[in-house]
Formats: C-alpha cells, structure tokens, sequence
C-alpha cells in the first residue's frame, strides 16, 4: 500500500510540513505494519535539488513513532508542462498517472492523502491497512471514501451534462484500488468522456470539473448510467474519512460523534479568519442560527424591522466584508435605507454599489418594499438618462419603480418619498380579520373597522393595541425584540373547564386561608416605571465577557440581566448542561461546538488543570494570545471552579472572579468524589497556595472584580484572605418582560413539591462518615428522599391533626423531567431542604413566585446533628494561610458547634434578598402554616420583590462593567509586545508559574501541544489555503465584491435571459432563455449565477 501526498511549492512550508509535523501527535499506527508501506510525496513540477534535500531532511528529523510506519520514503515529480500544471487539469493528470505508476511498483492499494487532510484518532494508517486487507482484488470496492458531510453546493446541482440526481461525489482523498482491469476501463471512459483527462465537462461548473466530481458524473450521466450501473456498489462510503471541504466543522463534536472517524478533509481549519471570510463569500451563503439572529438583531436596531430573507443574506455579505464589525453594519444599514434623504450619494455607500442608479433603486426598495430589487427594476431606472441632480433624479425614478408594485394609496401619504403598500408585518402582527389595512407611512398606521378610520402611532414598536374613548393606543411596547433565550419560556395560562370549581373547592380545604382569585398579578406598571432604566441599559457601548466554567450554571444564571444592560456573554461550557442553554443569539455554550481549545474537563481533571497545571496553563495562553475572537473580549469571569481564572492571568484582560461555590475547588478538594482521585496524585497544598497567592494578586489589581453570589462564600472567602468580595445574588430568573407576565398564583396540583431536585436525603446517618462525604458510588441502602428520618414525624401530626400533608419528590412529579421551569408553578407550595450552603437551584426556585417551606435554623441544626444533612457543603480543608483576624471556627468543620456559628450565612437565611419565605420549627409547625397562610399573597409580595430584585442586580452588575472599565477596553489588540508565557505573566501580575510534577505529566501522558506563539486553529497550520490561494492576504476593498453582493441585478448570466423576475414573496428569480425558463430560489444567497450549456442556471 502506498500513502500519495500532492502537493504544490507553496504549500512545502504552510501545509506539508505542518501536516506530516501533526502526524507526531497522532502517530499513524501504533506498531510497524506487517504490510509493505510507502509514504510518497508527489510534486506538480520538477523538484529542485535542494528541495529534495531538504525535504529528505525533514523527514529524516521525524520521530520513530512515525517513521516506523513506513517502510519506505520516496519523492516523485509529476513533471507537468506550463499548459498542464492548472486547475483542474494538473490534479487530473497526477492522479490518473499515480495508477499506472503505482501498477508498475507492485502497490495494491493507495490513499490520496492532501496536505489539508488532517488526522484525528491515533492509528489511522493501521484502519487503512485493515480496510485494504478486505479487498486485495478490488472486488468489494474500487474508491472508499466520504461523500459531502455539509451543505454544499453540490446540494444545488439538479442537472449537468445529462445528470439526473444531486452531485454527491466521493471526495478524491480517499482509498483507491489498484488491481483491477475493470476500474482502469472506467477511468479510461471517464476521460473520453470529458476531455482531457477527465477533467473539463462544463467549463461553467468551475469546481465540478475536478477527477472526483467526474468519477460520479460518468456513473450518473444518461449515455453511461445504464452501463455503469453494475460498479455503482463499487465506490463505497465508508467513516474512515470524512470530507467537510470549506465547510466549518468542530473537532470535538465530529470525533465524538464519527467514533470510526480516522481522518477528515477539510479547508475551514486550516484558514486565516481573512480567508474564511473569502471562501464564504465565494459560495453560496448558509447562515447559521446564531449569525442570522446577530444580523436580525442588528437591523432591528438600525430600522426597526427584522429584515427579509434577500436583506437578510446581502447584509451578511457585507457584514463578513467588513470583518464582522456589528457597529459598521449597524451604520450600513441605517445610511441605506435614507440614501435618498440626502442630494448627494453616500461615499461609504458607494464602495458597495457600482452606479447611482444601482444605489437608489436598493435603498428605494428596501425602504418602501422591504425586499431586494430584481434586474427589471434597476434596469427601469438605469435605462433613463440623467444629467442635472443625477441621484436625486435616480432616487426618484426608483421610489416611482417600487410604488408601482404597491397597491393604490386611499389616504395621502405623510411622507412624499414613501409610497402605500401591503399590510405590513406589524398590521398583521396587531389587527385580526375584524381590521383593514389602509395605509401606513414611517409612524402612523391607518386601519379601518365598521366603516371608522384610525390612526396607531410608533406602531411598529407597539407590541399589544387598546382601544381606549375611541381611539387607538399602544397598550405595551416591545422593549426588545431580542430576548436571550434562557430556560425561562412564557408561560401559558392553563385552560379552565367546566370541573376547575370541583379543584377550586379542593385546593380551598387544602390551603383554607389563601385567596385564590382569577385575577393576574401583572407586573405591567412596573416595567413601564422602568423602561429608561432598561433602556439606558441596553444603549450602552456592546461588551463581551468570556467565560469556560465546568458548568453552565453561574452563567446562565445572570444570561437575562446581562441581556438587558447589552452585555455579550461568550460561554464555551465544557460540562452536559450546557445543551439546555442558549446563548443571547440562540447558539450553543457548550465547548465542543463553540471550539475551546486546550482546556477541558476531562472526567473533572480539568477542574485542577491536571495533570500538567504549569503546561496547561502556557498552552492556553498560546492558544489565546492571538486568537481574534478572544481579542474582542472584554473581559473574563470565572465561577466554577473559580480558580481556573489562573489560565487568564497572562493576559491583559479584567477579571471578574464570581464565586458560586468554595474558593478551594479544584485545587484543595479531597471530599468532592469525584475529583478525590486526582487529589491523591496531585499536589493539593502546594496548589492551594499558589491559587491563594494569585487570587490576593488578582484582588489588588486595578479593574479586577471580586464578587460571590452569596453571603457563605463571601464570608468564606474573608476567612480566608481577609477580602471582602461584594455580594451579587444570581438572578436565575426570567427577562423582566416575562418575570412581569407570569401568572396570577393558579396552582393546578394539590400536594407539596419537595425541593431541589438533589437533596441528598437518599443516605442515613449510618451511610455518612463523620468528617466526609458518603461513598457516592456505592448504592444507599435507602434510595427514596421520602422515607429519610426526617419524614417519620409527619405521619403522626397528620393523623392528630386531620389535615392533609402530602410531599412528591421531584422524581415522582417529573418522572421524564419538565420541559420548562415553569412547569413546577403548578404545585402550590415548595418544600425546600438544602443540600449544602448555596445551590443554584434555590435561586430558580425563589423566581418562580411560588411560596415555600424551609426548615429554621433550628431544625436544621437538629437534623446536621441527628442525620448528618448538608455534609456536601464541605469541599477540602485547606489551610489559613494568611490568619486573618475573624472571630469564626473552621468553615470546614462537620462538627455541628462550628456549622452552627456558620449558618446564619445560608441562602435561605437571607431575608433581605430572600424575604417572605416560610419557616418551620417542626411538622407540626409546618402543616399549621399550610392552613393559616394566605399562599396567593406571599405568592404577589415574592414576585413583588423579584421585580426589585431584577433592577437592583442589573444596577449592581452594571456597577461591575464600569469598575472593569470593559466596554472602552481596546479589545482588538493583546499586547504590543510579542511576550512569552513568562514574560506576559510577569507583566501582569509579577508573578511566575509553579513547575509540574513531570512524573505525573509522564504517566498521564501529557505532551506539549504549543511551542511559541499560537495559531488560530487546532491543528497548528499556518495560515492560507491548501492549494495555493488566489486571495490575497487582506481583506479586499468592498468594490471589489460588487459581484458577491449584486450579482441578481448586475450579473453576467443576465446576456442569456430574454426576460427576468424576482419574486420578493416567494424569494425566487426566473430567467427565461431561448429554451425555456430557469430558476434560482432565495438568489441573494448566491455568490455567482452561472449558466450550464443546457441553460441550467446554477448558483454558487
């Protein structure tokens, strides 16, 4: 078997080398394959004497782990001509020749292996070899390979050549088989039928001329299909390799996902975040979620309107021309839409437009239409000949070509360039079937009912209509049309039937003192008394705030509040909740799609950065240092654990530590189970000392913040090293929009929820050792909450007592989980038994608005003393180093003398954040509350306050930002200096690394993933194409993209069309040639329109 590198001169040093370097990461077989093996390295031209050297010497400087695996080396030079050595040709030449070549060496099997092939499993050549020992005569198959593993353009190719189906070509890099006479013949049949060598079909299919794309053709074309039908078996898809072609892909994601994955092909690591954006721009557009949403939310803000799908694609163009800045295309938008306001073009405008007329007819469009022109309108005005006022005169003419294909006005317009149209989004959005639209101008609405006009102000930020003494007023306007998506949804009112009165009179006899009533506790007045605040709030200068917490949780927590006040949180959460999250764009936190490099949590080692702290942490900052999505950060927050803000000290970044749990976590936590195995390996005092140091550096720094979400770990913290870090609670909450449409207190169930969803009463005492946590991987011999101790009294009170008491687990309630959070505001009462100090959870509870039972300090004293509750609040116990003076015992204490000095720190003892919360002494007591407490009314003061509570924490985290100095920070450079790790952490902090135990990093084996500066890809490749890239290394001038951007008005397939239409509603264009009519949907999609010689117009 032989392994055929291509390669061309320029990618000697930017691909080939990097790649076969790669190999030394992922060796390509694990022992010496019995098979005879040759790595052949395949030149277009002759190569030089001293590039053959010095290649033979690069190989030579390999390691044995990677030379073995071959047993020979050669270099061949393809020798191609002047007229051969070009796209696709040169490609086809080689690769038909590497067959006759290798036939003559005695090779049964060979893998094209480009230099943008990049492995991912060690061992890959060993697969290979196995897959080759299956087919020693070709008889099972002739390629084995991938077919597209994205969305492609291949996905809009119908017809080609007497094609019938979609191109799903097998990829070229792929296993070929040598041996067999029958697959030379159809070789030789593809490049008769496609000369020469089976590369040139149709000259207008640009990249559907390549040998891999004319293989498929000829199997599918109509002269050969029946005669080829018998081999189709014999190109075969196979996991070995996958082909993502430009396509972005995420390493992580496609190694979890494709466990038989070897290998993947693939350009989009490789490339330079300037070249990302030239291959996007040179096909066809696929926006994704997240940057549809980023561009819908930024032209909302430009115009008020989310824009239509043609608007929607043109604006990405020129958002990824102009390298991704919101505040540039948030001005782009706004000046195209009033270009006509003003008698002269607008010179940032016209870089994008080839001619006034082209301008104005856009700018009208989109404007009164709010849709893209097609090639008849801007041919309409272009054909006139305009001397004096020319862009006026244009301006005109295309306000006259887009008011024809509206409907006629009824009332006068209030705005002479603006013409009366179809109902717009927001008529139909406001008005039933009751309502008839008549006409509209940029502020006011008029609609008719029963023969009466109206008028409707500012209606297109008007989000519910009320009609009040005969007139039409906007009851609530939309304060954003973007809310961050949150696990909090709107809740909708449960419906009433005929029986609720029979629940009614239940619930009533169960909870005699509360009031239910049908009346919404609205929080409306409320958030009209603070819509300046959220609006200033959401004017302030956008900021980005980067985290990579081992839990969603604390990020998530404060997603609303954040969203309000225009904070940008970029979380790359290496943890499994991170699926139920969304970012404030609708993309994914979780690590392996958002692409976190170096760091991950790695069965909870990661929490420690272990097993190579030191290592680790220089590797992420060369990961990081030029990374541009990390430039653009503002700053960093850290919560779980909050010590891996360690990895962010070499940079020049606020950090804003946020304590959600103990400060000691992942660095001295021998209780916690599951990170105990590495702290008998790992030094655990010594990196708690380290951690202390650093966090005291951290503190004094200028812009650092040191905050916790509760009075414990505040409090914790202070015992510690005597700093006192400012309290802020998580909100964990809905936006204040949906806080204040929560429902009135309507409960639909009638027993007790037992709270929160862990509560660690599933041990007895006798399970929980006195001075640590239980054995967790042992099966308690009690496994039901419901029959701990702590329940035995209630039966008893109950029965004296005649009133119903009845508790479900969360298990019981939800036995396939909620779907939303909201779904446990239909049980009328919480119980809530806390596991440790403060969870999460408790904070999600509270914003809910439902009533709850918590156990006093009292009883729950009782119950640490009796059964050992709330042992999990202990993680480690790490030394006082710095004795600060507090008249406090150990925190870590599980003598409950100690705890009981420290829970007056509880969460659920913090009436002033936590008010109205009922307390019990005991079951009796807590069954008497039942039936004296009115629930609806604790229900309303708890929403109440969670309102308050809402802007309170938004002022105090907008405090944050400023004190951080974040939203002016230069964020687009790191650093002048091209600092060393060392040199960077010195800078900083004055500070230096501890060394490793490089035992443990040998034993584990840990390896050094970066050496000096970093790239913008994991695969340590330098940036540019893996052929030789056209593009040049800067961004073009916008000009030069005209093509990309107007290519549906202006192109050159428009000499073929006799007569063209776009359809704005169904987003299709016709073009009709003198052998019918073809079509393109969604065109503004389209990098090029190209016709075939069949008169198929394509779309690239």
């Amino acid at each position: 078997m032989a392994v055929v590198i291509p390669f061309l001169q320029c990618q000697i040093e930017r691909r080939l080398k990097p790649s076969i370097r790669y190999w030394e990461r992922i060796p390509p077989c694990q022992s010496a394959p019995s098979i005879p093996t040759t790595l052949i390295f395949h030149y277009n031209k002759v190569l030089s004497a001293n590039a053959k050297s010095d290649l033979e010497g690069f190989w030579i400087t390999r390691s044995l782990d990677v030379k073995k695996c071959f047993t020979s080396v050669e270099i061949w030079s393809a020798g191609l001509s002047t007229q051969e050595d070009e796209y696709p040709l040169g490609t086809c030449v080689m690769f038909h020749r590497t067959f006759s070549y290798l036939r003559q060496y005695g090779v049964s099997h060979w893998l094209q292996y480009e230099p943008d092939v990049v492995p991912i499993r060690k061992g890959w050549l060993a697969r290979a070899l196995f897959l080759v020992e299956d087919n020693p005569t070709c008889g099972l198959w002739w390629q084995l390979g991938s077919e597209p593993s994205y969305d492609s353009v291949t996905d809009f190719l119908l017809t080609s050549t007497g094609t019938k189906d979609v191109d799903l070509h097998i990829n070229g890099n792929a296993l070929y088989c040598v041996n067999s006479s029958e697959f030379a013949l159809y070789r030789l049949a593809v490049r008769q039928m496609s000369p020469p060598m089976g590369c040139f079909g149709d000259t207008h299919l640009g990249e559907f001329n390549g040998l891999d794309h004319a293989l498929y053709r000829l199997r599918h074309s109509s002269p050969w299909k029946q005669s080829t039908e018998r081999f189709h078996y014999k190109f075969r898809l196979d996991p070995f390799i996958r082909n993502f072609g430009s396509a972005a892909f995420d390493l992580q994601a496609v190694r979890t996902m494709y466990p038989d994955t070897y290998l993947i092909h693939g350009k989009y690591q490789t490339l330079s975040r300037t070249e990302r954006i030239h291959a996007r721009l040179s096909n066809r557009v696929h926006l994704s979620i997240e940057e549809e949403n980023k561009i819908s939310r930024l032209h909302w803000q430009a115009v008020g309107r989310l824009p239509t799908n043609s608007e929607l694609h043109l604006w990405f163009k020129i958002f990824l021309i102009n390298n991704e800045r919101e505040g540039v295309l948030l001005k782009l938008i706004n000046r195209l839409h009033h270009a006509c306001d003003f008698k002269r073009p607008d010179w940032t405008l016209m870089q994008y437009f080839d001619s006034y007329s082209q301008l104005a007819v856009v700018s009208s469009f989109l404007k009164i239409r709010q849709v893209m022109p097609g090639p008849v309108d801007v041919a309409a005005v272009a054909k006139h000949v305009v001397i004096i006022n020319q862009f006026q005169q244009y301006c005109k003419l295309a306000v006259k070509q887009a008011c024809k294909k509206a409907k006629k006005p009824v009332i006068s317009s209030t705005y002479d360039s603006y013409c009366l149209r179809d109902p717009p989004a927001h008529f139909l959005r406001l008005f039933d079937e009751n309502w008839q639209f008549i006409g509209s101008d940029e502020k006011t609405l008029h609609v008719r009912r029963y023969g009466k006009i109206y008028k409707l102000k500012e209606a297109v930020s008007c989000r519910e209509v009320k009609m009040v003494h005969g007139s039409l007023n906007c009851k609530s306007k939309l304060i954003s049309s973007f809310i961050s998506s949150t696990p909090h949804v709107r809740r909708r009112l449960p419906a009433r039937d005929t029986k609720s009165s029979l629940f009614v009179d239940k619930i009533r006899v169960r909870y005699p003192s509360t009031n239910f009533h049908l009346v919404s506790n609205s929080g409306s007045d409320f958030i009209k008394s603070h819509i300046y605040f959220l609006e200033s709030g959401a004017l302030q200068r956008r900021g980005t705030v980067w985290t990579t917490d081992f839990h969603a949780g604390p990020f998530a927590g404060n997603q609303a509040i954040f969203s309000e006040i225009n904070i940008k949180i970029d979380a790359r959460i290496d943890f499994g909740n991170c699926v139920y999250f969304k970012d404030d764009s609708g993309g994914s936190v979780c690590a392996n799609v958002k692409g976190l490099k170096v760091l991950a949590n790695n069965d909870w080692n990661g929490f420690g950065l272990h097993p190579c702290p030191a290592q680790t942490r220089k590797d992420f900052y060369y990961a990081y240092v030029d990374d541009p999505e990390f430039q653009q950060v503002g700053a960093v927050m850290c919560s779980h654990p909050v010590a891996n803000c360690e990895l962010y000290m070499p940079f020049d970044k606020p950090i804003i530590l946020y304590l959600t749990t103990r400060l000691e976590f992942g660095r001295n936590d021998r209780h916690v189970p599951w990170r105990e195995p590495w702290m008998r390996r790992a030094g655990s005092s010594e990196a708690w000392k380290a951690w202390i140091d650093n966090f005291m550096k951290i503190a004094e720094k200028e812009h650092n913040v040191i905050l916790a979400n509760n009075e414990y770990d505040a409090k914790y913290v202070e015992y510690f090293t005597g700093i006192k870090p400012q309290i802020i609670p998580s909100w964990s909450g809905p936006s204040l929009t949906d806080l204040g449409r929560f429902d009135p207190y309507l409960p639909t169930k009638l027993d007790i929820l037992l709270t929160p969803y862990r509560t660690n009463l599933e041990y007895h005492a006798e399970d929980i050792p006195t001075d640590g946590w239980p054995n967790m991987d042992a099966k308690p011999i009690m496994n039901v909450p419901l029959n701990h101790p702590i329940f035995d009294e209630i039966d008893t009170v109950e029965a004296h007592s005649n009133v119903e008491f009845n508790i479900v687990t969360m298990a019981e309630a939800y036995p396939r989980g909620y779907s939303r959070i909201e779904d446990l505001r239909e049980y009328p009462l919480f119980l809530f038994i806390p596991y440790q100090a403060s969870v999460m959870s408790f904070f999600e509870l509270y914003r809910l608005g439902v009533p709850m039972l918590v156990p006093s300090q009292k009883l729950l004293l009782r119950w640490m003393k009796d059964h050992r509750l709330l042992f999990e609040r202990v993680y480690g116990d790490p030394a006082n180093i710095l004795l600060p003076k507090m008249d406090l015992p150990s925190p870590n204490s599980f003598r409950v003398e100690d705890a009981k000095q420290w829970i007056q720190f509880y969460d659920i003892y913090q009436r002033q954040n936590f008010p109205h919360l009922l307390y019990f002494d005991s079951w009796s007591h807590a069954i008497q509350l039942t039936q004296t407490t009115d629930l609806a009314s604790i229900s309303a003061k708890m929403n109440q306050h969670n309102r308050a509570e809402f802007v309170r924490i938004s002022a105090l985290w907008q405090e944050v930002f400023d004190r951080t100095n974040m939203r002016n920070r230069n964020s687009h450079r790191q650093d002048p200096r091209n600092l060393d790790f060392e040199s960077a952490l010195w800078r900083q902090y004055r500070t230096t690394v501890r060394s490793d135990d490089h035992n443990m990093c040998k034993r584990h084996g840990s390896y050094k993933m970066f050496s000096g500066r970093s790239r913008s890809n994991e695969f340590l490749f330098s940036e540019g194409f893996s052929k030789c890239s056209e593009h040049q290394s800067k961004l073009k001038p916008p000009s030069a993209y005209q093509s990309n951007l107007f290519d549906v008005i202006s192109g050159k397939y428009l000499q073929r069309c006799t007569d063209t239409h776009f359809d704005e509603r169904a987003n299709r264009l016709t073009c009709a040639t003198k052998h019918g009519a073809a079509e393109v949907a969604n065109p503004y999609a389209c990098s090029t329109l190209k016709f075939t010689h069949s008169d198929q117009l394509l779309c690239f």
